[in-house]
């Protein structure tokens, strides 16, 4: 089985042979084999040239060698459909909408309220219209066959469309329209289209989003997935606004029936939040959705950059208890594009320091897509509210909002530890109790209306197995039980981290995923003997942050406690210089992570002085900093109505409890005696990825709680060398991305919340018997 986890390579610059060699061989050096090929802003290669083919070529021909397997991207930047404004070149490809309430029924209209340089030529492709979506078959997925058919079915894996849709222009007012629409209508209700739509009846309303989704399935998902299956790949991506039931009628008509046309049907959760009541159903939307191909789910797209380990397994596993079984991440080859989409950065690449732990994440991955496949049993079916949500599309908000009724039983189920599932319109249900919602919302069960979640819980009349120490359902806490008497619990996000499954108690920490069988017992934790004693500091790399300007700030405060001498790496096209001293950068970085030294070029050494010193510069990108500084010292970042950074020299020395802010990769060595009896070494209080080592031999290394390490019967009673090695994520050198987001007027995306300060050390450190 290959690694699931497949890295969207956003393919930025004008990127060698060389370079995407040496970038696909750390990929798969890490654990992944998997790549999708993802063009996006920034790329300097004009987009179907022939020049573009010879990249893609160098990707297969690398891939190929190495055996992973490509899934090519059908779209320049996103949405799909447009071939990068080919398509919407010609007035009549134009996506229309049309007026149903409001001064202006029935007028047509295909001005974009979307315009943006994202999108093309700042219009939406009509994926209502067969010739439309013929010549953008014709110019995408035709154009790679004929270059490369022989890499079709056996590297190239699939090909992802990304967000299709058929409502982009159309507001509450207004509904998706296309040619004939007025003939389809008249001939599947019998009635007069004009007539009803003057009147702005909710049955109209409802049958132009039922007659609109129905094209938009026929004439785009459809035609894809059939072509994609007659030549021997996969068709995967996901839908528009796919988490809210609301807008998501109005893009796509009938969400699940759509969604069910890919051969790989997709969901989009990119924001990485656990706590949005948004999330379940989204992900049963893919379950129920899901074929024999499997699912997908496009992750932590929108960052935080500094996302530990312990929340990406736990995304993974979460997905994968709703039959998510493939996981498609943002990765860089160039960093350029970080100008162009600005507000939001993930990096699935070696310019993370902490990347080798990919390999474990991997296995982590291999063993969630296993706990994919297996079935479960509903306590009920919950059935998707699609006529419900479609007749009140064209209502007041208030009733349209009443849809959040969806997410609350959801929400309340799941937390009742109550399994269920999707049904979509008139599907079968058997003997399983189900749950359908009436015109205005309120639940229905057993033939009895509720208003209340809670009722519909108790009618339901099911005991948690899952309880905290009091005895009480913990919140926050899923729990999934398997056909084979397997089962899953994730602490999503509690505070708690003893629980009891059944009367047995389990231990997981925030963030963590606990795998185990129905009436097996869990290992127990022995005694325990805690190490006091300090460590030595290695530091394997220099230090980097930026010099952070917002808004129109030009000058940045270095506030030091001694003279430190640094270098500093300046964005091209940037000036930057200090009032006493000349900033002289002539060469291409070679001290940042690989994606950035292209963009920048290095100083040699500056001695700042102690105490203030002022670089001035403008022109930052809240992931593209205009100034990186560099040194052997410490920072802290100061973040008041100006941001500062006030410098001092490294720590040489740790004891357990004193973590401390860095960037890169830190060895920690101490020499100490092992116990007689001692079994495993436990580390405490950290969430970094983790290596220990004694006398030169890996005991392990571990990428979330619980970081036990082994040790060996041999090392009992004697004196060892003992080295911890911790490595951070990329987000350390970006600084106080909150602070950006708070006082920057150009970030848009501000509700993507930075994990912290990374901090290098731990808190305890003990043998355990």
């Amino acid at each position: 089985m290959k690694n699931p986890i497949v890295t969207m390579s956003a393919i930025a610059g004008k990127p060698s042979y060389e370079e995407i060699y040496e970038y696909i061989c750390a990929l798969n050096k890490n654990g992944i084999e998997q790549i999708l090929l993802y063009p996006r802003s920034g790329c300097e290669i004009e987009y179907m040239s022939e020049e573009w083919f010879k990249i893609i070529g160098y990707y297969l021909e690398i891939a190929k060698k190495l055996d992973m397997n490509v899934w090519l991207y059908d779209e320049f930047n996103w949405p799909s459909g447009n071939c990068n404004g080919l398509v919407t070149k010609r007035e009549k490809f134009r996506l229309k909408s049309m007026e149903v309430l409001g001064e202006n029924i029935g007028k047509i209209s295909f001005a974009s309220t979307y315009a943006s340089s994202l999108f093309g030529e700042k219009f939406f492709p009509n994926l209502l219209c067969d010739k439309a979506v013929d010549l953008f078959i014709s110019s995408t997925h035709k154009k790679y066959y004929e270059r490369f058919k022989n890499y079709f079915g056996n590297v190239i894996k699939g090909i992802f469309t990304d967000e299709p849709a058929i409502g982009y222009n159309t507001t509450s007012n207004s509904v998706p329209y296309y040619e004939g629409m007025e003939h389809d209508y008249e001939e599947m209700t019998g009635r007069n289209f004009d007539n009803d739509l003057k009147n702005a009846t909710e049955y109209f309303c409802q049958t132009a989003l039922e007659l609109a989704g129905e094209k938009f399935k026929d004439c785009y998902i459809n035609k894809i997935a059939k072509w994609c299956c007659e030549h021997g790949i996969i068709m995967t991506g996901h839908l528009f606004e796919d988490d809210n039931p609301i807008n998501t009628e109005r893009q796509n008509g009938d969400f699940l029936s759509v969604l069910s046309s890919f051969t790989m049907p997709g969901i989009d959760e990119i924001e990485t939040n656990f706590c949005s009541k948004k999330l379940l159903p989204l992900l049963g939307a893919a379950e129920y959705a899901k074929g024999d191909n499997g699912a997908m789910a496009e992750l932590f797209a929108l960052g935080p950059c500094d996302n530990t380990y312990a929340i990406k397994r736990c995304m993974i596993f979460l997905t994968a208890c709703f039959g998510i079984d493939h996981y498609f991440m943002i990765s860089h080859i160039d960093k350029c594009g970080n100008s162009f989409i600005c507000d939001f950065f993930n990096d699935f690449s070696d310019d993370q320091p902490d990347f080798s732990g990919m390999k474990i994440l991997a296995e982590d991955a291999k063993k969630a897509a296993e706990y994919a496949q297996k079935k479960y049993a509903p306590d009920v079916y919950v059935r998707y509210p699609t006529d419900v949500i479609a007749k009140n599309n064209a209502q007041s908000a208030e009733i349209r909002n009443k849809v959040d009724k969806l997410f609350d039983i959801i929400s309340m189920l799941s937390y009742n530890q109550i399994q269920w599932k999707f049904l979509n319109k008139e599907d079968y249900c058997g003997t399983i109790p189900v749950i359908e919602f009436s015109d205005d919302y309120k639940y229905i069960i057993n033939g009895k209306e509720e208003e209340d979640c809670k009722a519909v819980c108790d009618a339901l009349k099911k005991s948690p197995c899952l309880t905290d120490k009091n005895g009480n359902m913990p919140e926050n806490v899923f729990l999934r039980k398997f056909d084979d008497n397997s089962f899953i619990v994730i602490n999503i996000s509690c505070s708690e981290n003893v629980f009891y499954m059944n009367g047995e108690e389990i231990e997981i920490d925030k963030y963590g995923v606990y795998m185990g069988e129905l009436g097996k017992k869990s290992d127990k934790r022995k005694k325990e003997d805690i190490i006091a004693a300090n460590f030595d500091i290695k530091y394997l790399n220099e230090n980097i942050i930026r010099c952070m300007y917002i808004n129109s700030q030009t000058d940045f405060k270095i506030i030091c406690k001694e003279e430190v001498p640094v270098r500093f790496a300046i964005r091209k096209g940037t000036k930057s210089h200090m009032p006493d001293k000349k900033i002289d950068c002539r060469t291409c970085s070679d001290i940042l992570p690989r994606g950035f030294r292209k963009i920048y070029n290095s100083s040699d050494t500056v001695l700042l002085k102690k105490g203030e010193n002022t670089v001035s510069s403008s022109g930052d990108y809240k992931y593209l900093p205009s100034v990186f500084l560099i040194g052997d010292f410490s920072y802290e970042v100061i973040s008041g109505s100006i941001c500062k950074l006030l410098i001092s020299q490294r720590k040489k020395v740790f004891a357990p409890g004193d973590k401390f802010s860095d960037f890169g990769r830190i060895e920690f060595e101490t020499k100490l005696k092992v116990p007689r009896g001692a079994k495993a070494l436990v580390i405490e209080g950290t969430e970094l990825y983790t290596k220990v080592f004694a006398n030169g031999y890996k005991l392990g290394e571990k990428i979330c709680s619980p970081y036990i390490y082994d040790v060996d019967k041999n090392m009992q009673n004697s004196v060892i060398n003992l080295k911890i090695c911790q490595a951070s994520t990329l987000g350390p050198i970006f600084g106080d991305i909150d602070y950006f987001d708070k006082n920057s007027d150009s970030v848009k995306w501000k509700n993507v919340k930075s994990v912290g300060k990374t901090l290098f050390g731990f808190d305890k450190i003990s043998w355990v018997f």
